[in-house]
């Protein structure tokens, strides 16, 4: 059985959750977003306004397809869209074990809805996959390495 969990932008106030339904364990899923992400600040704003971009595209077809059919549930929209666009941003439960968001409104990188990085300053991924640890309540936080202090 896989280990599911959650892609998710966060752009305009909206969040566009993508389901992805195996290894989003962090060596998995989470290293692979890590990569996702330029280190070179050009490549970065360059890849940050096309993702701004594409999801400005899928804001504008959902509001084309609630023209056409404004009776139509989350559901059948998600299927359409490829993806839910909600205003409640997601966190896991029993069935979604990780989620990790791009939030393109602060630039900052969420795991489990807790903020963890600067999107733009993201780190090496053995300190990616080191620095996620679970705070006394058991919620998700950010283990402070000593390479983390200059």
């Amino acid at each position: 059985m896989g280990t599911r969990g959650y892609k998710v932008y966060r752009h305009k106030r909206w969040y566009f959750v993508y389901y992805n339904h195996y290894d989003s364990y962090p060596e998995g899923l989470g290293v692979e977003l890590l990569s996702s992400i330029p280190t070179d600040p050009e490549e970065f704003q360059k890849w940050l306004q096309a993702r701004r971009a594409s999801l400005d595209k899928l804001l504008a077809e959902r509001e084309e397809l609630l023209a056409t059919d404004e009776k139509l549930d989350a559901d059948e929209e998600e299927r359409r869209l490829g993806v839910l666009i909600t205003r409640e941003q997601p966190s896991n439960d029993i069935m979604i074990e990780w989620v990790y968001e791009f939030d393109l409104d602060r630039l900052i990188f969420h795991i489990d809805s807790m903020p963890m990085y600067h999107l733009d300053h993201m780190p090496p991924q053995e300190i990616f996959l080191e620095g996620i640890d679970l705070d006394s309540y058991g919620y998700r936080s950010r283990r402070f390495i000593s390479s983390d202090i200059p």
